[in-house]
């Protein structure tokens, strides 16, 4: 059991995976930043339900991926959850400058989330002078019986005394 719990530490700490490049990025940037405004263009001329279906699954995909894709080292799960709380954050800073700022409308809103998740994409993640082809794999060593800090375990010792 405790073993299982300080593999997930070790694994967090890990070096991150080196930086995607930048036109990698620059091209995930480009299609989020044109799908809020395909979407924010398109909105008007959609009525009924799955005209608000895509907005609003665009609303939240779209910064939950970019922000999630921040997160490399952390499992996938973990990685949503976070992308999901920071969706909601980047939707609600988005409604509430719109509104200080009283230039709020709904396909203004929807233009500036896709910018603002067109941005999460563009931030570097990883190690920056590295390149992708050259990643480095990480093999962490697990401590045995030979080390002395761990007991021997019962099919240890039977393979050691059947050896002899």
């Amino acid at each position: 059991m405790l073993r299982d719990a300080t593999d997930g530490f070790v694994r967090a700490l890990c070096p991150p995976r080196p930086c995607p490049r930048i036109r990698y990025r620059l091209l995930a940037a480009a299609v989020t930043a044109l799908g809020g405004i395909a979407i924010a263009l398109n909105a008007p001329h959609t009525s009924g339900l799955s005209g608000r279906l895509w907005v609003v699954s665009f609303l939240v995909v779209a910064p939950l991926v970019a922000i999630a894709r921040l997160l490399p080292a952390v499992n996938a799960a973990l990685a949503l959850i976070v992308g999901a709380a920071g969706a909601a954050v980047v939707n609600a800073l988005v409604a509430q400058s719109m509104l200080a700022a009283d230039v709020w409308s709904p396909h203004g809103g929807i233009v500036a989330v896709g910018l603002a998740a067109a941005f999460l994409w563009l931030v570097p993640i990883g190690r920056p002078g590295a390149e992708t082809s050259s990643a480095e794999t990480h093999v962490s060593r697990r401590p045995s019986a030979d080390d002395g800090d761990l007991p021997e375990s019962p099919s240890h010792s039977t393979r050691k005394a059947g050896a002899a």
